[in-house]
C-alpha cells in the first residue's frame, strides 16, 4: 500500500498520540478532516498509525458487515487473527496487540456521507481517550483566563449559539 508521505498528528492531553496516513486516493479526504480538526501536516512521530484506505472498490457498493467466518478484509490486510469494528460508512481493521488501525471508506455518496465517515474515524481516538479515564461529553468548550468552561448539553439546544453571544475578552 502506497502511502502519501504526509502525515497528520493528534495529540492528547494524556500524551497519547496519533497519527493519520493517507494511501493514495484518500489525501483530499484526509486533508479536508485535518482541516476540521485543526490540525497541519507535520512531523513524522512515532505512535499509533491510523492508515485511511480507499473504498476496495474504488467507487462501487458498499461493503457490509455480514455474519460468520465468509467476510474478509481488502487486500494488503493480514487475514491472520484480525479485529474489525464496522461503523457507518467506515470499517477498521487492526492485529491484536498492534495499536495501528486501518481504516477502510466505504463508497460515499455525498458530503452527509463524507462528515459522518470522519466522525466514525474519531473513534479510535475516542476509545483511546476513554481506556486513559477520559469522559466523552457532547459539550461545547469557553476559555476565560486560562479557565476551561463546558456546556454540557443535548444536540441542538444552543450550545453554539450560546458561546457566539459571549462578548469577547
Amino acid at each position: 500500500m502506497p502511502d502519501s508521505g504526509k502525515t497528520y498528528s493528534v495529540r492528547l492531553s494524556s500524551g497519547r498520540r496519533w497519527r493519520y496516513q493517507p494511501v493514495q486516493g484518500t489525501e483530499r479526504w484526509v486533508e479536508r478532516f485535518s482541516s476540521f480538526l485543526g490540525i497541519d501536516a507535520g512531523e513524522d512521530i512515532s505512535s499509533p498509525t491510523i492508515t485511511i484506505l480507499p473504498s476496495p472498490d474504488g467507487v462501487g457498493q458498499d461493503i457490509q458487515p455480514k455474519p460468520g467466518a465468509g467476510r474478509v478484509p481488502p487486500d494488503g490486510i493480514s487475514r491472520q487473527r484480525l479485529l474489525r469494528r464496522w461503523l457507518p460508512g467506515i470499517n477498521l481493521y487492526w492485529q491484536p496487540g498492534s495499536q495501528d488501525i486501518l481504516c477502510v471508506l466505504r463508497s460515499s455518496a455525498g458530503p452527509d456521507s463524507e462528515l459522518e465517515q470522519m466522525r466514525y474515524a474519531l473513534y479510535p481516538i475516542l476509545d483511546g481517550a476513554v481506556c486513559d479515564g477520559g469522559l466523552p461529553l457532547h459539550a461545547a468548550l469557553v476559555e476565560r483566563e486560562g479557565v476551561g468552561i463546558l456546556i454540557a448539553a443535548a444536540s441542538g439546544v444552543g450550545k453554539s449559539t450560546c458561546c457566539k453571544r459571549l462578548p469577547a475578552p
